[in-house]
């Protein structure tokens, strides 16, 4: 197997091409939607940012936290110390429930990189109960949970990003998965923030939410392209079709020009999702760079993942779909006891359509009516 190195120009056209971003209609929709969390309606709430395998939730996660910091630039001019936004990839378990200590780590770790050029922090350093601690590494839990609360308020942070957020429920027992739970709205609590939890759809299993934590999470679904929306006329198939054209373009190799026409095949190679297809794509170039040929369609089948493959993540991906699928509302008021389902339109017309007693007749109470007793009687 040839191997470029490091600095050879072939690794260094594969890296290229690697590091390009491309914007396409699902992801602007996806950062729009995280763009809000910034208003007042959306403190303290917990962002589920999720997706299936290789729909680019990373790449949208580090873009955002980018962009960010980039929107705070004059004020951290000013600011040194001031970290607007960061982001943290949370690892899988060792010992199968998540360690909140480690995190507490990487999270104060975090806002030790310098985010532009002046902005210098000589070693890593957190403040307790107003003293200078300057080894987090050995300190406790509940300890950390304080550094990071005071991190989050001395660097005046406005967001922090959770990459790989399922893993902050994994537990071993029943238990310990609530004791999770509780932690996580109880660090929602404490720093007073958006936290963003990126994942696979099996963040939003029901074991991971209780009705406190349901209630101030948002979701935002970075989806998929689908077959359907190859249909002429359909935005989000124009856009998968100039993205599939945005990646054949930026190769650094020549390629057959007509495989741009051929959106259905690429999307049923990358089940829909543009992370699939850059990963496809960069094995294509790198066999293409190894061969020193062009890219074409049988270097495209020779490099595309094998069906099987496909078949197992897209079957994850459909079934996550269908947690975002909602109840219907005379379900809910079902549960409810309604006989029939509320709404505004028809409170409004039982108002309305309420018969109404006539004037005719009314009288104050206790005013005898006239013809209650005899008049005209013998004396």
């Amino acid at each position: 197997m040839q191997q470029f190195s490091p600095d050879s120009p072939e690794a260094m056209k594969i890296s290229a091409y690697r590091d390009q971003r491309f914007m396409h209609l699902k992801l602007e929709e996806a950062f729009k939607a995280l763009n809000q969390i910034g208003n007042p309606s959306h403190s303290e709430s917990i962002i589920a940012l999720v997706g299936p395998t290789g729909v680019g939730k990373s790449v949208l996660i580090r873009e955002f936290v980018k962009r960010v910091n980039q929107s705070f630039a004059a004020e951290m001019e000013h600011d040194f110390s001031m970290v607007p936004a960061i982001s943290i990839e949370l690892p899988s378990p060792i010992s199968g429930d998540f360690n909140w200590k480690d995190t507490g780590i990487r999270i104060i770790s975090a806002f030790d990189e310098p985010l532009i050029s002046r902005k210098m922090i000589p070693r890593l350093q957190a403040e307790l109960e107003g003293e200078i601690v300057a080894n987090p590494s050995r300190l406790v839990a509940e300890e950390l949970r304080r550094a990071v609360k005071n991190c989050v308020r001395n660097r005046k942070t406005r967001v922090i990003a959770f990459d790989e957020a399922s893993n902050l429920f994994r537990a071993r027992s029943a238990s310990r998965h609530l004791l999770q739970l509780d932690l996580v709205k109880s660090l929602s609590n404490d720093i007073k923030i958006p936290l963003i939890l990126s994942s696979t759809y099996d963040l939003l299993n029901r074991e991971n939410f209780h009705g406190q934590l349901m209630r101030r999470t948002e979701v935002i679904h970075l989806g998929r392209y689908l077959q359907e929306d190859l249909k002429p006329g359909n935005p989000y198939g124009e856009s998968f079709q100039n993205t599939v054209y945005s990646l054949l373009n930026a190769l650094p190799v020549p390629w057959e020009k007509h495989l741009v026409d051929c959106p259905d095949y690429f999307l049923m190679n990358c089940i829909g999702c543009v992370g699939i297809l850059k990963k496809w794509l960069m094995l294509a170039l790198e066999q293409a760079l190894t061969l020193d040929r062009s890219i074409d369609a049988d270097l495209l089948e020779s490099t595309s993942y094998e069906n099987y493959r496909l078949i197992t993540m897209l079957e994850e991906a459909q079934a996550g779909e269908r947690l975002l699928d909602d109840v219907k509302t005379e379900e809910l008021a079902r549960r409810l006891g309604f006989a029939q389902t509320p709404s505004p339109v028809l409170s409004t017309k039982r108002e309305t359509d309420r018969p109404t007693r006539s004037a005719k007749g009314h009288h104050k109470p206790g005013k005898r009516k006239p013809g209650r007793d005899q008049v005209g009687g013998k004396l």
